[in-house]
């Protein structure tokens, strides 16, 4: 039952969470699980694609008070990582352990794809080591310190962001990888389409046409069925509108599923133009309140009949759960 009145046993469970941690923030080495799919920027932990190679082990000692000393072992090691599809616009952070070490108001951050850094960006954090974040695009090549030092070929990974550690300081006596998560943006291009809605949230109508179009992470449709012009100036009005998403996709759906979820948010359905191309519908008001009619006890055919009640099981409150940029896209609540 839920609380004050109304049934609850009806609402599914909820997804149990691993240590109480949802599962985007939790890297892992879980093998056969799909490529997660960012738009948009987002925080989202790693998926390891390769054993540590080239550890290095220092001998330790340190004071622990009262001319006490402790000694121990400081443990570095390299790997590789999946972040998610690409090409990836920016990374902004990376955490380890839930700790910002690099960007997003700590020390720099906010390294762009472009000119300076079109295929891979090298990020040094202080105090651990180095990273090689490549953006995933069709250009990467097979990563030579990876190839050369882990003993296994990796291919190039193309249209797949991933990170290769080099020599990464893992802790004090600690002898695994922490957990490793990085703030990643990805805003997908479709013509005249505005990409990005605000900081921090893109154009579903973009991220549509990704999932279309794309022949890796989508149905690979030809454009040629698409209504472009219509699509963009659809895509023009729902950023008029500021209507952005951000989504962080870890789980495989049908795609018309996700299609349909995503709609939900602009209040649109898919239709035929009339030029017999796939297009978008928006359902907005197609009239002028003020020229509605009046409808007032004159139209009535008979007295309204009250029944009086009390408020005692009015819904009148909600908590509203949502991920909070402002907190390091942990999660915030509000009623």
């Amino acid at each position: 039952m839920s609380f004050l009145s109304g049934n609850s046993s009806a609402l599914p469970s909820r997804r149990p969470r691993p240590l109480g941690v949802d599962e985007n923030k939790l890297s892992t080495n879980e093998r056969a699980r799909p490529v997660p799919y960012v738009a948009g920027k987002n925080r989202i932990a790693v998926t390891f694609i390769s054993d540590v190679f080239d550890v290095k082990k220092d001998a330790v000692t340190r004071d622990v008070g009262k001319q006490k000393t402790r000694t121990g072992t400081s443990y570095f090691f390299s790997f590789a990582a999946l972040v998610g599809h690409g090409p990836f616009d920016g990374i902004h952070a990376v955490l380890l352990n839930g700790e910002t070490v690099w960007g997003n108001g700590a020390l720099e951050g906010d390294l762009n794809r472009g000119v300076d850094h079109p295929v891979f960006v090298d990020i040094t954090i202080p105090d651990y080591g180095l990273i090689r974040f490549y953006w995933g695009t069709d250009e990467q090549e097979p990563d030579a310190y990876l190839n050369s030092r882990s003993g296994v070929q990796h291919p190039a990974y193309r249209g797949f962001g991933y990170i290769v550690a080099h020599q990464l300081f893992a802790g004090f006596n600690q002898s695994n990888i922490q957990n490793l998560e990085v703030i990643v943006s990805r805003f997908p291009e479709f013509g005249s389409s505005p990409p990005i809605i605000d900081a921090i949230s893109a154009n579903p109508i973009n991220v549509l046409v990704d999932w279309l179009l794309s022949p890796r992470l989508g149905r690979g449709f030809d454009s040629a069925w698409l209504d472009v012009a219509d699509l963009e100036a659809v895509g023009t009005q729902v950023a008029g509108e500021r209507l952005g998403i951000s989504p962080v996709i870890t789980t495989q759906k049908d795609a018309i599923q996700w299609i349909v979820h995503l709609l939900e948010y602009i209040d649109g359905f898919p239709r035929i133009s009339p030029k017999g191309l796939l297009s978008i519908g928006l359902v907005r008001p197609g009239y002028d309140v003020d020229e509605l009619p009046v409808v007032d006890e004159s139209v009535m055919m008979e007295p309204l009949n009250i029944t009086p009640e009390d408020y005692s099981s009015a819904f009148n409150e909600t908590n509203i759960r949502f991920t909070d940029p402002t907190q390091n896209y942990d999660p915030n609540s509000k009623t």
